[in-house]
């Protein structure tokens, strides 16, 4: 039970817990009601359940739960008995930050530019958008798809607060845990950025106070994110090929802040944060040994 002495084991299950927490105060008959979110909300809570009895009884509580799942107990007890700064745990988040590329460029079809919504001026800019021919739906599909694109990049920022959390420093291990708790909160203000788009979307006639009420959760979001790609950023080493993707954090950072106000820096921060995810899943899966030395 010594897990349950080091802190930064602690990290994604208490920010599990706040996403849960605020979703269910601040919307719950909203979000419930969308079975898409159900659906992702159960596999989320499944797997982050299951990894927090992994880490902190040593597999013997979490290999049992997934043994009858056959290969995935044999991929349960590599993480659990690894080292959460060995190669192995690297090459998993990169493997994990090609399925947040893949979830996004999924979402993006068919294509519809529902950041033009969040991000409109007035009433009849919205309007005028989902006047054409079957843009409502194809703006419902993009949002409720948008709900696997969260929660994928939503691991990806506790798995780099892990990595974060490993320089063994009382300053990492606070960037580590703000860094979680900000992702959480980005998350947090994208579902509810979605659950308002969807209202907007079923509304025979949009109000401008729902208008605002997007726009508003539209701008904190990419205002947590970008203090979570700071914060974040530090779980890279700052030497040799990785300094270039530390400063693409940064960058990221700075544009996505930008973001929050202006809809063409926000749109530059989703083009970036792409760019910058594939750039750690190709370095991460395919070079983790130069990480873990990095570090040495």
């Amino acid at each position: 039970m010594t897990y349950l002495k080091d802190d930064r084991y602690w990290i994604p299950f208490a920010a599990f817990l706040a996403l849960v927490g605020v979703v269910s105060w601040l919307g719950p008959k909203n979000f419930w009601k969308h079975p898409r979110a159900r659906t992702v909300s159960a596999l989320l809570a499944a797997f982050l359940l299951i990894l927090f009895l992994m880490v902190t009884w040593n597999l013997q509580v979490g290999a049992g739960l997934l043994s009858f799942i056959g290969r995935v107990h044999s991929f349960a007890l590599a993480l659990g008995g690894m080292d959460l700064a060995s190669v192995h745990f690297v090459r998993y988040i990169g493997i994990l930050s090609f399925a947040v590329v893949a979830i996004g460029i999924w979402m993006s079809f068919p294509p519809f530019p529902v950041i033009r919504i969040s991000y409109a001026g007035s009433v009849q800019e919205i309007d005028d958008l989902l006047e054409q021919d079957g843009a409502r739906e194809k703006a419902r599909t993009a949002v409720e798809k948008d709900f696997f694109f969260l929660s994928a990049y939503w691991l990806l920022f506790l798995a780099l607060s892990f990595l974060l959390a490993r320089r063994h420093s009382n300053l990492a291990l606070a960037g580590a845990a703000l860094g979680a708790v900000f992702g959480t909160g980005t998350a947090v203000y994208d579902i509810l950025e979605n659950l308002r788009l969807l209202q907007l979307l079923e509304a025979k006639k949009i109000s401008d106070s729902l208008r605002k009420t997007v726009r508003r959760s539209a701008g904190y979001k990419f205002s947590l994110l970008s203090i979570s790609l700071a914060l974040l950023g530090f779980a890279v080493p700052v030497k040799d090929c990785w300094a270039l993707l530390f400063c693409g954090f940064l960058a990221t950072a700075v544009v996505s802040l930008l973001g929050s106000k202006f809809r063409f820096f926000a749109m530059l921060a989703i083009g970036m944060s792409f760019a910058i995810i594939l750039t750690a899943a190709i370095l991460f899966t395919f070079f983790p040994t130069n990480f873990v030395q990095a570090f040495q």
